[in-house]
Formats: structure tokens, sequence, C-alpha cells
């Protein structure tokens, strides 16, 4: 009678490890499908198909008519050319750094800047601010 007592509980020892690790297996089965769930899930948000073309310019990169000042402080030779406020900007700051008249942050602005920007010598003028300064040079539709 021990003697098949014994095996009983060994049987059911067995049985109830076996058990313990089915249900770890599962366990983790569920945490890589949720894992998984979750990447597929991130995949298809982060997913815009491809537009096929060129994107048309908008913003600061589109091009628009110039002050005729603006063109020939630029050096275009036709007054009517369209140019982007990025392009301008750029040829702007180049100027002033080709001219020395920066002191870090603060802009020192020379005759022919102050005549550009209809600004006096003594006017706080920065990279930041100069966007409202070359304003007037571009001519809406």
């Amino acid at each position: 009678m021990e003697e098949i007592c014994k095996d009983v509980t060994d049987t059911y020892g067995a049985m109830y490890t076996h058990l313990n690790t089915l249900k770890q297996e599962i366990k983790n089965m569920e945490k890589k499908m949720k894992t998984d769930e979750k990447r597929l899930v991130k995949l298809i948000k982060g997913y815009k198909p491809t537009r096929q073309g060129s994107k048309s310019l908008t913003g600061f990169a589109k091009p628009g008519k110039i002050s005729e000042e603006m063109s020939v402080f630029m050096g275009k030779d036709n007054p009517e050319e369209l140019v982007s406020r990025t392009e301008a900007t750029q040829f702007m700051v180049n100027y002033i750094k080709d001219n020395g008249l920066s002191d870090g942050k603060n802009l020192i602005p020379n005759d022919v800047l102050c005549k550009l920007l209809d600004v006096t010598p003594e006017t706080d003028l920065t990279y930041f601010s100069l966007q409202k300064y070359m304003t007037r040079h571009f001519i809406k539709d």
C-alpha cells in the first residue's frame, strides 16, 4: 500500500511540475505575442505610402517676386526673376558675414543695409529679426 501511495504522490508531483512548466511557456508565448502585436501596430501606423513625383515648394522655399531694390542688391540681371525667401536670406547672411557686420547675435548695419532694410544704425537688428525687415521686399501676388 505504501508503495502505491508513493507512486501516486510521485506521479502527481511530476504532473504538477509539468503543469507549471506549461503555464510558464504559455506566459512567455503571451508576452511574445504582445510585443509582436505592438511592433506590428507601430509599423502600420508609421507606414505612409510614398508619393509619386516631386513635392511642390511652399512657404519660404516657394519662389516669389522681390522688389527692384532687393533685386539690385542681390545682383540679379532680371528684376522679374523669382527668388525664394530662403535664397534671399542666405544672400543677406553671406553679405553680413563677408562684410563683418555681425558681433555674435547682433548685426551692425552699414549704409547699404540701413537703406535696404529701412533701419537706422541704432536699430537692434539680429539674425532672428532680419525677416521682419526683409518682408517689405517680398511682393505678394
